[in-house]
């Protein structure tokens, strides 16, 4: 079988998304690559460094991280392409499929912010996204999502879609994060990225949905009233949305106790981890919650908020608060923070339970889900 994946929105920084899509063409290509073809269409100037597999790839005009250009590429070529090379089933990973494609073909819908929460989303993928994923979700001939709370979010905002149609395949982690981290590389990532010795971590991209203002209020409460030593970290890339976070870092006096170190190499990430306090996540909305699981599988505990999809991604093993609930937030902190039984009864709990989530089960699913999109009807 000749598997055609979509790998376009593969570039640096890598978030979520785009990380799941890299650990689903890795385990691809080790797991079955000896009996299928993998085939990646990727952008010009494509950094193979993302992809750490020897599979066929077929590159495009489309420059990198060029999101129009993209597009135009997606709809008006990549449904010929998968003609011309001889793909059997043709995998879009990244929410949207060309409409006209005629080839099976499968559709990952990570997330539908866009449609429940458009304003928590920049207004070109909002408009992207408003027209193409129910368009792709109704035209492809399965649809596989991270959880079944986006299962579910998915179905009441596109209408007329068979629930046995849309099949939950859970995302993995990385073999990285599950080999040992030695003192060396600890020390390392201390000295490169300028670490204080205890510190509450987040990792994402700075954006509305991640609510990292909150965190930051919450944060400074916790830390004041229990008059406790550790530091604020923040990991990721920029985004967009959020305009005043120096501003405010400072009119809370915390211009030395909030770390901004931006993005964070992922071989560097598991000893990140590691070195946290806790994880702290207080997502307004997500599709599944990576950075949880990595941090817990580095026996990290989590403080998150209580949004579905993260309930069950980490089976409520944490401290969880309503979104928008400022006090419990702190008062999350404050207990995982001081409380050193409770502490690392989660961290334990926590490593077994992200012994479940491995890109070798989520390949093995997927596999199934190409293999049968070949003999459904349209």
């Amino acid at each position: 079988m000749r598997i055609g994946i979509n790998c376009h929105t593969l570039y640096h920084p890598m978030t979520g998304v785009q990380k799941s899509l890299a650990g689903l063409v890795n385990a691809l290509a080790k797991d079955y690559g000896d009996k299928h073809t993998i085939c990646a269409y990727i952008p010009w100037k494509f950094s193979k460094d993302i992809l750490h597999c020897d599979i066929e790839y077929i590159k495009s005009w489309a420059k990198s991280g060029n999101r129009t250009m993209r597009i135009i590429w997606e709809q008006f070529r990549l449904h010929a392409k998968v003609f011309d090379d001889k793909i059997d089933v043709l995998h879009c990973p990244s929410y949207v499929m060309p409409l006209w494609c005629l080839k099976p073909t499968v559709v990952t819908v990570h997330d539908v912010i866009a449609l429940k929460f458009p304003t928590l989303c920049k207004k070109t993928n909002r408009a992207h996204f408003k027209r193409l994923i129910p368009e792709s979700v109704k035209r492809s001939k399965l649809v596989v999502v991270p959880s079944n709370a986006v299962k579910r979010d998915l179905l009441d905002c596109v209408t007329g879609v068979p629930s046995d149609k849309v099949r939950v395949v859970p995302w993995g982690i990385s073999e990285n994060y599950r080999n040992p981290i030695s003192d060396e590389k600890k020390q390392e990532v201390i000295l490169k990225y300028g670490l204080p010795p205890k510190f509450v971590l987040h990792v994402g991209r700075m954006e509305p949905k991640k609510n990292v203002m909150q965190l930051i209020e919450a944060f400074f409460a916790a830390t004041a009233v229990k008059k406790l030593p550790h530091r604020l970290v923040l990991a990721g890339p920029n985004g967009w949305g959020i305009k005043n976070l120096d501003k405010i870092i400072t009119e809370l006096g915390l211009k030395e106790k909030v770390y901004q170190i931006g993005f964070v190499a992922e071989e560097d990430m598991p000893a990140l981890y590691s070195l946290a306090s806790v994880l702290c996540f207080p997502s307004i909305t997500e599709g599944f919650g990576l950075p949880l699981l990595e941090a817990m599988n580095c026996g990290t505990p989590v403080v998150s908020s209580n949004i579905k999809s993260i309930k069950e991604v980490t089976a409520e093993i944490g401290l969880f608060s309503e979104v928008g609930n400022l006090p419990s937030l702190r008062e999350n902190l404050e207990t995982i923070l001081t409380d050193e039984e409770l502490s690392n009864s989660l961290s334990e709990k926590g490593k077994q339970h992200a012994k479940n989530f491995t890109w070798r089960r989520h390949t093995e699913s997927m596999m199934k889900i190409y293999e049968e999109a070949m003999t459904v009807s349209s």
